[in-house]
């Protein structure tokens, strides 16, 4: 801790750099002081002159060269020592920041808070100086530190004599210090640890203002006359099928979606049904109630936006989660098939509740969630106070949903462990509904807002599952989830959209023939998301012959790293190749394979969970890496 409190002024309009840097540097007894642009601060510097400016270049009102030039101007602020902290990259622009006189030139995507703070002790200890711009390198070099343990990026091949260390100690001394930005470069890499730049930052809502928000709209609005009868007549043990097949001929949508869903593999065990009583007899009075319930929810949700949420991958994502839930059920000869697609189908909808009710709020938290690579759910605790699934129980029970529905969505996202802590009388169904929502995910199924791939070895085991069972649902997800998709979104007021699978294809720079290993392949959930970004099904014969290009390990405890290592020796040996770029999947990113296997390859460590861009951004990196090798 320092003695005398030194004054850092950050100019940065995102409170998701600022707020980490600050409470960092207040740690190490520095005074930190936030302005939000160029003019904010030039107001700020009236109070008094700060020993270092951390100054982005990119920023409203002022932007960061306005700034400077500004204070440069001023015989009162001409001296102050500035660091540039920016994504901006374009040379113009940094010869610019240079001659208008600077300290350093950090990149967002390319530095660590111990060379920041180096760099800031060097300009208070007079170390660095303002060089005349005459002295000046037509470019800097921009400082290019060690990415985030957790996040390693190993840009130069290990050396055939290292030895065994942690992927941390693979990256100190291998990260290149070109001045080009790195594919979907991620500002929020600012904090080693990205959870510590989440606790850093401030909730946005009480937990009484999030809540008082949500018992005020716990209601479905707006439901058609014909959901009304149905739900009243329903209601009624003594009500008919006749009565209900009547109810819901009145509305020639619902009707159309209930004659789709009674036909589609939820339901369909035999012949198809062509009337509406026919289909009101499949589903069956009992859980007619809970399928109209479901089509009220999917319309009241089906605006194109919904705060910052793509509605119709929404929804591609809940109906493929509902169908693989209804499978799983299907295959352990579960009676209440339906009920496991309803817990599929709503898992999410506390996500689209938030985002419906807080608007921009909830938008900041998907933004934070993006930036700092974190599971959206795990953002939300800390902005909001409460997760998407914390807050369903309150809107199911609101919506007059089964009591049996709630517990599996409000826990969907345990691991085994916990579920049998927290849901003993209901491990099944949660594990179920968690194991599809991941399953769902893994294949690029739609997105909630969260595209993050989670582990399922736990919830198979938990399941005890046959592996036969995943290969079987993968099989037939995709074609049966457009049909339920047909069903339930017709007249719905969306337009197409892309795939998400193929949109994360279209982001590669490279295409990705993945050679994997892990200790539990038939259960592995990023094997299986591999083997779908790899997927080119209209690809010819002499494509799909080509070999592996780049390898993907998953080592989830220190005690697979020799087995696994030897898998994947097999793989390549197997395959014909050898020396493949790998990319390591692990806990906190901190496990490695063997170091024989290591030395001489290129290599990208990354933490699991993981989202998917930051696994495109390791596949691009690594061929970015083979293409300079080449041109060398």
């Amino acid at each position: 801790m320092r003695v005398n409190m030194s004054k850092i002024m950050i100019v940065e309009d995102s409170a998701v750099i600022s707020q980490p840097i600050a409470a960092t540097l207040k740690r190490e007894g520095y005074d930190a002081v936030i302005a939000e642009h160029g003019q904010d601060a030039i107001t700020k510097l009236a109070d008094g002159l700060p020993d270092v400016i951390l100054l982005d270049l990119a920023m409203p009102v002022m932007d960061g060269l306005t700034f400077l030039k500004t204070i440069r101007a001023n015989s009162r602020t001409k001296a102050v020592p500035v660091i540039v902290l920016s994504a901006v990259t374009e040379k113009p622009k940094i010869v610019h920041a240079v001659k208008l006189g600077i300290q350093s030139y950090l990149l967002k995507s390319r530095f660590s808070l111990q060379e920041l703070l180096q760099q800031i002790e060097a300009c208070i200890q007079g170390k660095a100086s303002i060089k005349p711009a005459a002295a000046q390198p037509a470019t800097p070099a921009p400082v290019a530190a060690s990415p985030p343990a957790a996040q390693v990026a190993v840009e130069k091949p290990v050396g055939n004599d290292a030895a065994p260390s942690p992927a941390a100690n693979i990256a100190s001394s291998a990260v290149p210090t070109d001045s080009a930005a790195p594919t979907n470069p991620v500002a929020a890499q600012v904090l080693q640890d990205p959870v510590e730049a989440l606790k850093s930052i401030k909730p946005l809502m009480t937990r009484s203002e999030v809540m008082a928000q949500i018992e005020s709209n716990a209601e479905l609005k707006g439901m058609s006359p014909a959901v009304t009868q149905v739900l009243k007549l329903t209601g009624n043990s003594r009500c008919s099928i006749e009565q209900v097949a009547k109810a819901i001929s009145t509305d020639h949508g619902m009707a159309l979606k209930i004659l789709k869903l009674a036909n589609s593999a939820v339901y369909t065990r035999g012949e198809p049904v062509d009337s509406i009583q026919m289909a009101v007899m499949r589903i069956g009075l009992d859980q007619i109630r809970q399928t109209v319930l479901n089509i009220a929810v999917v319309e009241q949700f089906s605006s194109n936006k919904v705060g910052g949420i793509d509605i119709g991958q929404f929804w591609e994502h809940a109906i493929a989660t509902g169908f693989i839930a209804s499978e799983l059920a299907f295959s352990r000869q579960d009676k209440d098939i339906d009920s496991a697609f309803t817990m599929g189908l709503l898992h999410d909808i506390g996500r689209v509740f938030f985002a419906d009710q807080f608007g921009e709020i909830y938008q900041q938290v998907l933004e934070t969630a993006e930036k700092l690579q974190l599971p959206v759910e795990q953002v939300e605790a800390r902005m909001l106070l409460y997760t998407h699934a914390d807050v369903m129980d309150r809107i199911l029970h609101g919506w007059k949903f089964p009591k049996q529905l709630i517990n599996p969505v409000v826990f969907h996202h345990l691991s085994a462990g916990n579920i049998r802590r927290s849901a003993p009388r209901e491990v099944t169904e949660v594990a179920s509904l968690g194991l599809a929502n991941r399953l769902a995910h893994a294949m690029m199924l739609g997105s909630s807002g969260n595209e993050t791939i989670y582990p399922i070895h736990d919830l198979c085991e938990l399941l005890k599952l046959d592996p036969k069972v995943l290969t079987t649902i993968r099989g037939k997800v995709r074609d049966e989830c457009d049909k339920v998709k047909f069903a339930l979104l017709a007249n719905a007021n969306m337009g197409a959209w892309t795939p998400l699978r193929q949109m994360h294809q279209e982001e590669m720079q490279t295409e990705f023939r993945p050679l994997f290993a892990s200790s539990v392949p038939g259960f592995d959930s990023y094997g299986i998301f591999c083997e779908e970004l790899a997927a080119t099904p209209f690809a010819d014969e002499e494509a799909e012959a080509e070999k592996p290009n780049i390898g993907v390990i998953h080592i989830s405890n220190a005690r697979e790293r020799v087995a696994v290592t030897s898998a994947y020796r097999a793989a390549e040996s197997q395959a014909g190749v050898s020396g493949l770029p790998l990319i390591i999947l692990s806990p906190a990113g901190k496990l490695m394979p063997e170091s024989s296997l290591v030395n001489g390859r290129r290599v990208q460590s990354l933490s699991t969970p993981f989202r998917i861009a930051r696994f495109i951004d390791a596949v691009n990196r690594l061929a970015e890496s083979a293409d300079q090798q080449k041109a060398a």
